[in-house]
């Protein structure tokens, strides 16, 4: 197979694409769907359901563009720190939702969607830009839909399996897939990745002089978003070009500067967001603590293993069929250093797996295709000659249920999802009486004071009024483990109320939710609390305002 620097890719190979990809994301939205579809009075859905207090984090930063604001403020936490210029992309989805008049949780299913027809045109376009047809369609394919072999968990216990088990059931920036099922930031990181190695490959290569100007401003204009989106993948996207690039340098022996001097010259372009995005980590207390408090550390490879499933012998036959591709190195090299820098010591590590699922799939894709299929026609090669007839249709039947077969563990994490959402007396369903209770908060336009309530409705709070709490989130509430035992301590029997008056005057809390979780959390009466003035009350909800 022979590289093709600039494809054509004509109507008629990307209107299958195009269809599939519509199907892909319809079946993605179908748990969403049904949550809005099932939800009656007096529940209503929240409008996500696996990683649920991520979710209102973003839509909070939502909040914040709005509002009006450009610079991030987290709601999730009574203490002060400065504003700063991070997580853009939320903040610019509350402006458009502002522009066009529209709700912020559709404002995001619509960024989900739309970005999410990017990322499957994006990974076809990058296949193309590899493999002919038809490995290429393969490639598309298993990239969109293929996963590993969380779909085992179901039926039979793993506990080698370390910590949360496959990572194909709860890492979703290594999958596509998941990635597009869940957060539009994920979907635009793995487009920038994308655009990035397609427009620093012909620079690097120098098989063609024309178009190097658009390449090299493309290149910088992906790594300069996806720096602003997930500023650690820089390191490997100047990491994996640089070590390609020695290769083909070693290959060739002959020393040629200008690639050289474009990838610096990239690097050193991008420099200054990656310099700022550290800067703000490391420097600034409240972002330091967030960032020590974001541990995400790579479970053992057998994880990876499990994770990824039949892809990783699908694509070790992919790197034998495609020996002698000149871009085959690339695709080994981004595999290896994905994995490196997974276990490497710092506490992001297994944020690093963003992006591989496309190198293992467009390997992967090959072996299917020149590998696993023609073995199996060859076996199958007797029951063909009997039935002529079978051959044709049952090729792409077989085809067809291979890609489902691979693709198990997506298909079980939506169906279960639809499954969870049946259950409307759960933490996925907020009550009329909490909808009136956010209602009246929003209209006392007094988002910043905080407001002390348990977790999980601080979580709700703060993304769907966008309204400061003290405890909301395990990562950007600061010092979240002594602040959730504190609430606790303040709900329960081990605080007098001498003691809470001066706690709440002490982190400036101004609001008191007080609902069915709250009582939950021990036998505190708000209402015969003196310093506690009773301000709305529908059911099981009142709120209380703090009287120092």
């Amino acid at each position: 197979m022979q590289v093709t620097q600039e494809p054509s890719i004509d109507w008629a190979e990307w209107r299958p694409v195009i269809v599939v990809s519509l199907l892909v994301l319809l079946f993605s939205s179908l748990p969403y769907l049904a949550g809005y579809w099932l939800a009656e009075p007096p529940y209503h859905f929240v409008g996500f359901i696996f990683n649920l207090d991520d979710y209102q984090t973003y839509v909070a930063k939502m909040w914040l563009g709005y509002r009006g604001d450009w610079l991030y403020f987290s709601l999730f936490t009574a203490q002060e720190h400065p504003q700063a210029f991070v997580y853009p992309f939320y903040i610019l989805l509350g402006h458009v939702a502002r522009w066009l008049g529209l709700s912020l949780s559709f404002t995001f299913q619509l960024a989900r969607l739309g970005t999410g027809i990017g990322l499957l045109l994006m990974v076809y376009r990058f296949a193309a830009a590899f493999l002919p047809r038809p490995a290429r369609w393969y490639a598309f394919l298993l990239v969109s839909l293929a996963s590993g072999l969380g779909w085992l968990t179901f039926v039979w216990p793993m506990p080698w399996l370390a910590g949360k088990g496959s990572v194909d059931m709860w890492v979703p920036e290594g999958y596509v897939f998941f990635s597009l099922y869940l957060f539009p930031h994920f979907s635009v990181a793995f487009i920038c990745i994308l655009a990035f190695f397609l427009n620093v490959l012909p620079l690097i290569e120098e098989e063609k002089t024309e178009g190097r100007p658009r390449h090299f401003l493309m290149a910088v204009v992906s790594g300069v978003i996806l720096g602003f989106i997930h500023p650690y993948m820089i390191l490997p996207l100047g990491l994996i070009p640089a070590l390609y690039l020695g290769w083909r340098t070693w290959q060739a022996r002959q020393w040629r500067w200008r690639p050289w001097l474009t990838l610096i010259s990239i690097g050193l372009l991008l420099l200054p967001v990656t310099v700022y995005n550290l800067a703000i980590f490391i420097f600034i207390p409240h972002y330091r603590l967030w960032l020590a408090q974001g541990v995400m550390l790579s479970p053992p490879f057998i994880n990876y293993l499990f994770g990824y499933g039949f892809l990783w012998p699908l694509a070790v036959w992919g790197a034998w069929r495609l020996r002698g591709h000149p871009r085959l190195p690339f695709l080994l090299i981004w595999v290896g250093v994905t994995f490196l820098l997974a276990y490497l010591p710092h506490n992001t590590q297994r944020r690093f797996v963003e992006g591989v699922h496309v190198a293992l799939g467009l390997l992967a894709g090959v072996g299917l295709k020149d590998g696993f299929f023609p073995w199996v026609k060859s076996h199958a090669y007797p029951l063909l000659q009997r039935f002529p007839s079978l051959a044709l249709s049952g090729r792409w039947l077989f085809a067809v249920l291979v890609i489902l077969f691979l693709s198990l563990s997506n298909l079980l994490l939506i169906l279960s999802h639809i499954l969870v959402v049946t259950a409307q007396d759960s933490f996925l369903y907020y009550h009329d009486d909490d909808k009136a209770a956010m209602a009246w908060l929003l209209e006392q336009n007094d988002w910043d004071s905080p407001v002390l309530s348990d977790g999980l409705v601080g979580n709700l709070l703060g993304g769907h009024i966008g309204q400061r709490v003290l405890l909301g989130h395990w990562a950007e509430t600061i010092d979240y483990q002594r602040t959730w035992e504190q609430v606790n301590q303040f709900f329960g029997d081990e605080m007098n109320d001498e003691q809470r008056a001066a706690w709440l005057q002490q982190w400036g809390v101004v609001y008191l939710y007080y609902g069915r979780y709250e009582r939950r959390l021990g036998p505190f009466d708000p209402a015969a609390a003196p310093y506690l003035e009773p301000i709305f009350t529908q059911g099981e909800v009142t709120l209380y305002r703090f009287v120092p």
